[in-house]
Order: C-alpha cells, then structure tokens, then sequence
C-alpha cells in the first residue's frame, strides 16, 4: 500500500470498521488524516467509530473539525446531532439535523431524527 495515499489507509480503515477492529479502523483513519489533514470526510469517519466505542468527547472533537474543515458536509452535522441526541442536548442535535437538511435536502435520516424528536423537518 502506497504510504502516501490518504484514500488508501481511508478504504483499509472502512473495512476494519466493518470487521469492528476498532482500534485499526482508528490508527488509519489517524494515518489518513495526517497525510491529508483539510478532508473532513476522514475525521468524520473516524468521529463514527470513536462514537461507536463510547469515546464521545473524541467524536465530538472530529465532527466539530470536520465541520471547520468543510462547512458544507452534511453528514458531519448529521453525525454530531446524533450524538448531541444522546446527550439529551436537544437543542444542539435538532440544529445540526436541520443543518443537514439544509445542505442536502430530503435527507432522510435527518428527517427521520426530526420526527422521533416530535418535530416538523
């Protein structure tokens, strides 16, 4: 595997995901990032698994970049609304699900948050 190829530990990373090696999934998500640390889409991913093992505040810090990084990536506000959900922070979550829906309208998973909230998307 190329050593310089940030998309290449992000693939390797996405398959020890889903294998739940967890720690690997995270060491090239990391690998990733420092070869190519303005695409956001690399800390988000690797904000998924850092919430997936409970490690929230880790999460938050990777949405909450990948948000600086790329304002506009929906998923990141998706990601985090989640979490804030979680967290009973119901205001923050409702925000970064309208956030993303804004950015990609119909999206679904953000409207089906909204309604579970017993809110109108």
């Amino acid at each position: 595997m190329d050593p310089e190829n940030a998309y290449a530990f992000k693939n390797r990373a996405n398959t020890y995901e889903l294998m739940e090696n967890h720690i690997q999934a995270i060491a090239d998500y990391t690998k990733a990032i420092a070869i190519n640390p303005e695409d956001g889409t690399f800390l988000n991913n690797r904000g998924v698994v850092y919430n997936g093992t409970g490690q929230i505040d880790l999460a938050l810090a990777d949405y909450n970049l990948s948000i600086e990084k790329d304002p506009t990536y929906a998923l990141a506000y998706y990601d985090r609304g989640l979490v804030y959900e979680k967290q009973k922070q119901l205001g923050k979550a409702e925000a970064d699900f309208r956030m993303a829906l804004k950015l990609s309208p119909g999206y679904e998973n953000a409207i089906k948050e909204l309604q579970y909230m017993g809110l109108t998307p």
